[in-house]
């Protein structure tokens, strides 16, 4: 799974702002106070200053949470937009007294004190509220709903209040909520410091696994996040992290089979990977990857997505990806984890993507090594899982690959090495032999390939010429000059080293031999027939049932010569 770190706690401290004048306290519930507002002033000042070291808080927040729940007419002396103001500043103020205690402290008074219930029903009122001038939720709520959203955030910063956090009622869904653009409140009021505070938190806040599936089934949270993060009117901050949140989401399990089932979620999740913000698209890339790694159903279901949009867009990181090679690498390892048997047609009818994994694959660059390993691994799940049709009909994904690896054989030797590895896999596959001997560009590859001074290569073009020669129906093909003559070479190899392509090129004989057309062309090779006859001669430990083969081979061509 792929998530993002979280900044330490001390990017979060909110500078203290100045001292407020206040005349809200106990007696404003009760309409028979005789208290004035000095007297009430002081009373509050003492509250909050005894948060440090009682339990005050507490019944602090509880009296708070009362006047958010009592009209406005049974409050005494403070109505509207009064009552509203004096709330607004009595937040602010718990909050910034808070900042100053500490961490260890901040969190040792936030816990049990009701405080996360008191400041969702705020968000809550505040959302709700109609768009006003100062003083009032409309205004002086702004910048109490900045510090709510900035302590929120500081909190989510520490490990051991995310499962509090998440599972506090109402609470992500009050943060997503300051940030939703319809809401008539957030649209004109939050800022945009807010909104990154609130979704920041949020994020933090799904970094728990155990929040995960919690906050994905939280009725528009991820729509929310995922309209946040396509918003070309919200900042870079807030736009990366709406992605970073959906990224924490799609590491869950349950969650990844739900997202790749959304069609709509899809939709935006692929036009973000070619997003202009780059913390955007990398965390968008971050969101896929997680997919990628889900069961064979979501690795269908992402690739036949609109006909392989997502592996279109994927291609276009991989060859514009060197520019950024953490974004190259991973669009190549999203590729790998997507390939598997049952997408391998889906994958392969995207045309140009062999071209570009064996291009990616033979890059032999230092810097390069991990790119080129899971491009090879792609090439190798892919070769190795697509099918020709009955008959041996060749579906469009195999004509790419037999074409694409035709093409790309003779750039280097690096790339000659990897389609030599591609045509071996390929060929591995019982009903892929009569295929790549009707392709004419195919098996002359191949015999170049058999023909090559470089070990590896040469091997794994042999091995694909043998497993083409198994199937009767090739070996007539395969019986011509063009295959015949690097063969005849191979057989003559000596040597440890070339030990093992010296019995597969005999071997290849053997079979070829089986045809008539076969024998006419192998006792004319008069050099085939010598290494046919020494090797008969060799001593019995060299191959004892490759031995027995080819005198029986001899036997068979005696009376063709």
């Amino acid at each position: 799974m792929l998530l993002i770190s979280i900044p330490p706690s001390d990017q979060c401290h909110d500078p203290a702002s100045p001292q407020r004048s206040y005349s809200t306290d106990d007696s404003t519930l009760d309409d028979d106070s005789s208290l004035t507002p000095d007297e009430e002033d002081d009373i509050l000042r003492r509250n909050l200053d005894a948060i440090m070291d009682s339990d005050s808080l507490k019944s602090l927040c509880e009296r708070l949470s009362a006047m958010l729940d009592t009209p406005a007419a049974s409050l005494g002396r403070l109505r509207g937009n009064e009552c509203d103001e004096k709330i607004n500043n009595l937040v602010c103020d718990i909050l910034v007294r808070l900042h100053r205690l500490g961490k260890e402290n901040l969190m040792k008074n936030v816990r049990n004190t009701g405080l996360l219930a008191l400041l969702v029903k705020y968000m809550d009122r505040v959302a709700a509220a109609p768009v006003r001038q100062s003083p009032g939720f409309g205004g002086g709520a702004d910048d109490a709903m900045d510090k709510v959203a900035l302590s929120l955030r500081c909190l989510s910063l520490e490990e051991t209040m995310w499962i509090p956090m998440g599972r506090e009622p109402g609470l992500p869904q009050a943060l997503m909520q300051i940030c939703n653009d319809d809401n008539q409140y957030s649209a004109k009021n939050t800022s945009e410091r807010c909104r990154m505070n609130a979704v920041w938190a949020v994020s933090n806040i799904a970094y728990a696994p155990a929040n995960r599936p919690l906050l994905a089934k939280m009725p528009g949270l991820i729509e929310s996040a995922v309209m946040m993060a396509s918003s070309a009117g919200r900042s870079h901050e807030v736009r990366g992290e709406a992605m970073r949140l959906i990224m924490n989401l799609s590491s869950d399990i349950t969650n990844k089979v739900n997202m790749v089932r959304n069609k709509k979620f899809l939709s935006s999740l692929i036009r973000l990977l070619l997003d202009a913000s780059p913390t955007v698209q990398t965390r968008a890339l971050g969101t896929v990857k997680n997919l990628s790694s889900a069961q064979v159903e979501g690795k269908v279901l992402l690739v036949s997505f609109k006909d392989g949009a997502l592996i279109e867009v994927l291609a276009r990181i991989i060859h514009h990806g060197l520019e950024d090679p953490s974004m190259y690498t991973k669009a190549l390892k999203i590729l790998r984890n997507l390939c598997c048997p049952q997408t391998a047609e889906t994958i392969g009818n995207c045309e140009g993507i062999f071209a570009l994994l064996i291009k990616e694959g033979s890059r032999d660059e230092p810097e390069n090594t991990e790119s080129s390993s899971v491009a090879r691994k792609a090439l190798q799940m892919l070769a190795g899982s697509i099918r020709s049709g009955p008959q041996g009909t060749i579906p469009p994904c195999q004509s790419y690959l037999l074409r694409d690896v035709s093409k790309q054989t003779l750039c280097n030797m690096s790339t000659m090495s990897t389609c030599a590895m591609v045509l071996a896999q390929h060929a591995s596959l019982g009903e892929n032999c009569f295929a790549i001997a009707t392709h004419k560009e195919t098996l002359n590859t191949l015999a170049d390939m058999s023909d090559s001074y470089v070990i590896s290569i040469k091997r794994n073009a042999l091995s694909a010429i043998r497993n083409v020669t198994r199937d009767f129906r090739c070996v007539p093909l395969l019986a011509r000059d063009r295959v015949l003559s690097p063969l005849s070479r191979a057989c003559e190899l000596s040597g440890a080293n070339y030990a093992e392509c010296r019995r597969i090129a005999l071997t290849i004989v053997v079979n070829l031999s089986t045809s008539e057309v076969g024998q006419k062309k192998i006792v004319k090779k008069e050099r085939l027939m010598a290494s046919l006859a020494r090797y008969a001669a060799a001593p019995d430990e060299e191959d004892n049932g490759l031995k027995q083969n080819i005198i029986r081979t001899m036997m068979l061509l005696l009376p063709a010569v």
